[in-house]
């Protein structure tokens, strides 16, 4: 239990950081998909489906899709998406919950507990790291009904009276051999790869890390953990 620890809403939060980013000066283009990155140089080529852009850096946080993306460039990474899932229940008699990782011996398929902070006695379901390697651009949206069962009865061993809600959803998980993060350059290219399903809650710091990196600044924690060439070392 951790009094100081919270939840994050995350489309809430996306919404806020976009809207502070375009009053601070930048552009933002929804529903444009960039095909390709190529450095040239000092400079980098974005190449999208509406025109190519031409900058001195370029930072790619494309979450599963960053692998191909990150190849095209010259920068081949053990990048492995996962379909991953969670399950929605409630309490018959609503009262506070706490976030809960039950982490045991077994780290594959960890159960986690996630109170929804705005509807008392309501909370999600899922198992970490349980889903199947899959290409991005051919996911399934469908529920794996074998993970519904299994979160299902943990909750029944875990919970007081409670039901489930009928709502499963899908998401994805960006995996590194030893789940940590990528957070490095090379060249033109900055990568920004919050990996393994548990970046969003370190937004702050990793878009300081990001921003220290395009200006050549210090960064405020050591980056040899989250560099490029761990993982391209890794098992040698």
């Amino acid at each position: 239990m951790q009094e100081d620890g919270g939840v994050c809403l995350a489309e809430r939060t996306v919404r806020a950081q976009a809207g502070l980013a375009v009053e601070g000066g930048a552009t933002l283009l929804e529903h444009t998909l960039v095909v390709r990155v190529v450095p040239t140089g000092t400079r980098a080529l974005v190449h999208t489906d509406a025109r190519t852009f031409r900058a001195p850096q370029v930072v790619v946080t494309a979450g599963s899709w960053a692998g191909p993306l990150l190849a095209d460039a010259g920068i081949a990474l053990p990048l492995i998406p996962s379909l991953e899932q969670v399950t929605y229940f409630q309490l018959d008699r609503p009262s506070p919950l706490p976030t809960v990782i039950d982490w045991t011996i077994h780290r594959v398929r960890t159960p986690y507990v996630v109170p929804h902070p705005e509807q008392p006695g309501a909370f999600k379901v899922a198992l970490h790291h349980s889903g199947a390697p899959v290409n991005a651009n051919e996911r399934s949206f469908e529920p794996d009904p074998e993970r519904v069962a299994r979160v299902t009865e943990y909750t029944a061993d875990r919970f007081a009276a409670h039901h489930a809600t009928a709502a499963t959803e899908t998401c994805l998980y960006t995996n590194t051999p030893d789940e940590g993060f990528v957070l490095d350059r090379r060249g033109p290219p900055v990568v920004g790869s919050p990996c393994s399903g548990h970046g969003f809650k370190f937004t702050p710091l990793i878009g300081r890390i990001l921003a220290d990196l395009i200006t050549g600044r210090s960064a405020p924690v050591p980056l040899d953990r989250f560099s490029i060439d761990r993982l391209l070392n890794h098992g040698t």
